[in-house]
């Protein structure tokens, strides 16, 4: 009985009888991957090796390389990250600018150049925003009213009177919890004094009923 057959891979037989393929060919698949990881840092090795050696020889000896600076390959990969990023976004801005250049189109009207149905369809959109637009014009004009407000000096210069404003604010809160601690004092004593008053006027009534009882009697 044969223990091995050669099959068409170079150099490797079939496994012997009753051993399973990836038991097998799994020791040489290891050892190519393991060996290929190898050579590739290997390589980044050496080209980094080779970047040093071309600036020690362009720059010399006085190239300043802190301890702590980053290898090139490094910096590379760290540049391909922020490009990826930076990139993500593009699609999304082009799709906004190509909506942008349609509702050019949708507000440019031009009945000369233009189909009835295509000058419709825009004043149909011009119309269902005519309450917004109207709001907008409305606000732009309280804007420009109050624009010699607002560019007054008085009103630029405020972001200089913050620490006074600060000031001025932790005062008003100073004098407002005594305020509400005198108003509490004033509700207190007018309370006493609707009870004393009661109390007296229940003393006058007993007095002038006692009076009356005596007035009888003697009569």
């Amino acid at each position: 009985m044969l223990e091995s057959i050669k099959i068409g891979v170079k150099n490797k037989d079939y496994p012997p009888l009753g051993q399973p393929l990836w038991q097998y060919f799994s020791f040489d698949f290891y050892h190519y991957f393991r060996n290929k990881m190898a050579t590739d840092t290997e390589a980044l090795d050496i080209l980094e090796n080779k970047i040093q050696q071309l600036e020690l020889k362009v720059y010399g000896d006085s190239i300043y390389c802190p301890e702590n600076s980053n290898p090139i390959i490094d910096s590379l990969l760290q540049a391909n990250t922020l490009m990826s990023a930076a990139l993500s976004g593009k699609e999304k801005f082009a799709s906004v600018n190509k909506r942008l250049y349609e509702m050019n189109d949708y507000l440019e009207l031009n009945p000369l150049s233009e189909e009835l149905s295509g000058l419709t369809r825009k004043m149909n959109i011009i119309q269902s925003m005519k309450d917004e637009l109207e709001s907008n014009i409305e606000k732009i004009e309280k804007i420009n009213e109050l624009k010699d407000v607002l560019d007054n000096d008085k009103i630029k210069n405020t972001q200089l009177l913050k620490d006074d404003l600060t000031k001025l604010l932790a005062k008003h809160l100073t004098t407002k919890e005594k305020l509400h601690k005198i108003n509490t004092s004033v509700n207190n004593i007018l309370t006493n004094f609707n009870e004393i008053c009661i109390e007296i006027s229940k003393s006058f009534f007993l007095l002038n009923e006692s009076v009356t009882k005596l007035e009888s009697s003697k009569a």
